[in-house]
């Protein structure tokens, strides 16, 4: 049914419609227009013209897509071109553009045209809209809302309730409060809004209660009433629950942070951006006289003075600079009363979460104590340095005793030392105090308390009421005392004139000065042993003939005998200032130093080289060095021996001119006595041709015996020289070739040697073979030879006949023999050939009754 339809009349004038009609239409609130079949318009009522911004006389007869040509294309549209199509009513709602507002239309159509009743509803969709924004800022917060009627049930719960208690929103809803809360809780709350109600107050205050969850979980929650009212009528709570959990918890570390922070003994602080004070434990009341109410709010300055507060802020700059994140200080604390006390502070920077400076932490500690400690200790280094500087066992006495009182601040003190003579604790030293105010200090036995029970124990023993003692010793004004051993030596005695004046730091301070005191005594008796044991060795290094030297790994002396001064001509300060090759001639310092390398290589080395003296002589000196070496066989320096060898080169350049002499006198002899033998031998010859007679086979054999002489003289001649040169030569192998050369078939030789010794080979050959030849002549062709080693060189034995003991000594001299063929030389030469190696040589009996000639090298 539409006010007007169809098409308008040839005049171009709508239907008529009757006055009746016409006053409907305008008494409706919403705005009607009609369109007909061509989407003219037909009738608007004054809300239509008014809503629209249009009238009724500029619109009749326009297509409603001409007047509002915005329209085209838009919701309206659409919905007016479905409800003619399908000659259905369409009810829609719709935001227009270019009306800038909400509309609710209901279009209803006919075969005439489409009538149109809406309403501008932008209120209400903003109101709707705010209330879906409401609702859905409410689900989205993190705390629990929810509203209950008067009776207690809910009206309205958010979706973190649902989801914190786990319970369904419909099981909720229209649910008793006493679903979530305990029945003591809901009685809480109740008692809470009745007085909040009895005081006309619609926002009270928090309270908190626990919200049980559907699995058991108990959730505390402080939660925000608001009363609600209708016509001044209680209509029920609004409530906004903040799970307090975490912040119950960092309560309790907080609690447990003030118990921790108030059980400290040091000042624990914190510091506002200005300097004052926040935060303070109970210790800051005890340290700095303060009450804790004093303090807080209160500058620094309160306790520390202008210097310290101005140090404290440039360490505070350093450290927002970020030169560092905390920083120690000491500084002299002012406290309430009294005189300043030294303090340390530890101070750091507090930054708040999003790294702006908020303040300054700390704690700040009483150093007295400390730096009485330090005193004390620092006292105790020097002392211990003076100990180990005393000479003997009184001067550590009277250290210790002046490091107990000045150290340790006891004026009452005494040093016992024991005497092992008298088997007591005699007292040696004691502080001036104790001779003014004391008896004479009486000798303990060592078993006498209570002195003799802390020397024996080795134990400190400590009296903290001496008058408790029972026995008949006056120690007044002593009250209070501590005995503190001294290893062996004896022991320490401190006095107090107060009971339990000694507390654990004196107690540790001065067993360490004993233990000091007794390490001094020890070494003090180990010096005085090395002082006489250095004497006894200077005066034998003084006593040694040849020159005696020691050498740091720098080549430096360190050590010397007279001798080297007497020889050298320096004095001491000289050697000091002098290197060793700076004694040595330029063209004898290559040996040295090749000596000196070898030595410190680790091995032993020998040279020869002249010593220039101060007034530029030079002395031929014989060296050896050895190593001095660490555990480790590290080389740390060297000593040696220097020995002046003047007389031995003269001797050797004398037998040197000797041996030339024996040689030219054996040449001479071999030529004047071999010619004329030459000539009887021819003669011989010449006579066997002549005549036949025995007597020139005696003279034949007188020859031979000449020729044997001949020989042996130019042997003995010169065998008798001085060995100038020698290498190592092996004993069995020089025994085995002296075998092969004597004519032995049946004789045995047996070698038990496998040393080396230094010997000129061919003479020492030489002698083997006189020795061998020896043993054949004397014991016959089946005698059994051996060779072998001593402890101090070798020996040959035989098993022959032997020699008696009372002619063993003549063996050796020139022309003995037992046999009438032996020249008596042979043995002599030998003994010749071992003394020109330096040998000694002498005749015993052998195991099998034999001879035994041992040679000692």
């Amino acid at each position: 049914m539409t006010p007007y339809s169809g098409s308008p009349g040839p005049t171009d004038e709508p239907p008529a419609a009757t006055a009746d009609v016409e006053a409907v239409f305008e008494r409706i609130d919403d705005g009607v227009f009609a369109l007909d079949a061509d989407d003219r318009f037909t009738f608007l009522n004054s809300h239509a013209e008014e809503l629209l911004g249009v009238t009724e006389d500029a619109v009749l007869g326009e297509p409603i897509w001409d007047v509002f040509p915005g329209a085209s294309g838009t919701t309206f549209e659409a919905n007016a071109r479905r409800a003619m199509e399908t000659q259905e009513p369409v009810i829609f709602e719709a935001y227009y553009e270019s009306l800038a507002a909400w509309f609710e239309v209901r279009l209803y159509p006919d075969d005439a045209g489409l009538s149109a009743y809406f309403r501008d509803v932008t209120d209400r969709k903003e109101r709707e809209e705010q209330l879906e924004a409401y609702e859905t800022g409410i689900n989205a917060a993190a705390d629990l809302v929810y509203r209950v009627d008067p009776d207690g049930r809910f009206t309205m719960v958010n979706d973190t309730l649902v989801e914190r208690t786990g319970y369904a929103r419909e099981t909720l809803l229209g649910a008793h409060v006493s679903t979530v809360m305990s029945d003591d809780d809901v009685a809480a709350v109740e008692a809470h809004i009745t007085t909040a109600l009895n005081e006309g107050d619609d926002s009270p205050a928090p309270i908190e209660f626990e919200v049980q969850c559907a699995d058991g979980e108990r959730v505390p929650v402080e939660t925000n009433l608001e009363i609600l009212r209708e016509d001044g009528a209680f209509a029920g709570t609004v409530g906004v629950g903040r799970d307090v959990t975490e912040r119950r918890k960092r309560q309790r570390e907080l609690e447990r942070f003030e118990e921790t922070i108030n059980a400290v003994d040091d000042v624990v602080y914190a510091l506002d951006d200005d300097g004052c004070f926040e935060l303070v434990n109970d210790a800051a009341a005890d340290l700095t006289g303060y009450d804790r109410e004093e303090l807080l709010g209160e500058h620094v300055g309160i306790i520390k003075d202008d210097a310290t507060v101005e140090s404290a802020e440039e360490k505070l700059r350093s450290l927002l600079a970020g030169q560092s994140v905390e920083t120690t200080f000491e500084f002299p604390l002012q406290p309430k009363e009294g005189s300043d006390i030294p303090a340390e502070d530890h101070m750091t920077i507090v930054y708040d979460d999003d790294g702006s400076f908020t303040g300054t932490a700390g704690v700040i500690r009483d150093i007295t104590a400390q730096q009485e400690r330090q005193r004390k200790l620092s006292g105790l280094v020097e002392t211990t340095q003076d100990l180990m500087d005393a000479p003997d066992h009184r001067t550590v006495a009277e250290t210790t005793l002046a490091a107990a009182r000045d150290v340790l601040g006891f004026e009452l003190s005494t040093v016992r030392l024991y005497d092992d003579e008298a088997d007591a604790l005699v007292p040696v030293a004691s502080t001036e105090m104790v001779r003014e105010r004391m008896d004479d200090r009486p000798t303990y036995a060592v078993d006498e308390p209570p002195v003799g029970d802390a020397f024996q124990t080795g134990e400190i023993l400590m009296a903290d009421d001496l008058a408790a003692i029972d026995d008949d010793a006056d120690r007044s004004p002593v009250q209070s005392a501590m005995y503190v051993p001294i290893g062996e030596y004896g022991v320490l005695v401190l006095g107090a004139t107060e009971p339990d004046r000694i507390d654990d730091l004196d107690r540790q301070v001065a067993e360490v000065l004993a233990t000091s005191a007794a390490t001094a005594c020890n070494r003090a008796e180990r010096e005085a042993e090395l002082r006489e044991e250095r004497a006894f060795i200077d005066g034998l290094v003084d006593s040694i003939p040849d020159i005696m030297y020691a050498l740091d790994e720098d080549l430096n002396y360190i050590r010397w005998n007279d001798r080297l001064l007497e020889a050298t001509g320096y004095s001491e300060r000289e050697i000091e200032n002098m290197g060793p090759l700076e004694l040595i001639a330029d063209e004898d310092v290559a040996a040295i130093t090749g000596a000196i390398e070898a030595i410190l290589d680790g091995g032993r080395a020998r040279a020869e080289a002249r010593i220039v003296t101060s007034d530029g002589d030079r002395i031929p000196y014989e060296f050896t060095g050895a190593p001095v070496t660490e555990a480790d066989g590290t080389v740390e320096g060297i000593v040696g021996i220097g020995r002046d060898v003047s007389d031995r080169l003269e001797r050797e350049r004398e037998l040197h001119r000797q041996n030339e002499r024996l040689e030219r006198f054996a040449s001479t002899v071999s030529h004047d006595l071999r010619n004329p033998l030459r000539m009887a031998e021819s003669n011989l010859d010449m006579a066997r041709h002549e005549c036949d007679s025995d007597l020139l086979a005696a003279v034949d054999g007188a020859h031979e015996r000449m020729e044997e002489l001949i020989d042996d003289l130019l042997a003995l001649a010169r065998q008798g020289q001085t060995v100038d040169e020698t290498e190592p030569v092996s004993l069995a192998t020089v025994a085995g070739d002296a075998w092969e050369h004597v004519d032995a078939p049946t004789g045995e030789l047996t070698i038990d040697a496998d040393g080396r010794l230094d010997a000129d080979p061919q003479r020492l050959l030489q002698a083997f073979e006189n020795l061998f030849r020896n043993s054949l002549e004397h014991a016959g062709p089946d005698v059994s030879l051996r060779v072998g080693t001593t402890p101090s060189g070798f020996f040959v034995a035989d098993d022959g006949p032997g020699i008696p003991a009372d002619e063993r000594d003549a063996v050796f001299e020139y022309g003995y023999s037992t046999t009438e063929t032996g020249t008596g030389l042979g043995l002599a030469i030998v003994e010749e050939v071992f003394s020109a190696h330096g040998w000694d040589v002498r005749l015993t009996e052998s195991d099998a009754g034999g001879v035994r000639f041992e040679v000692q090298t």
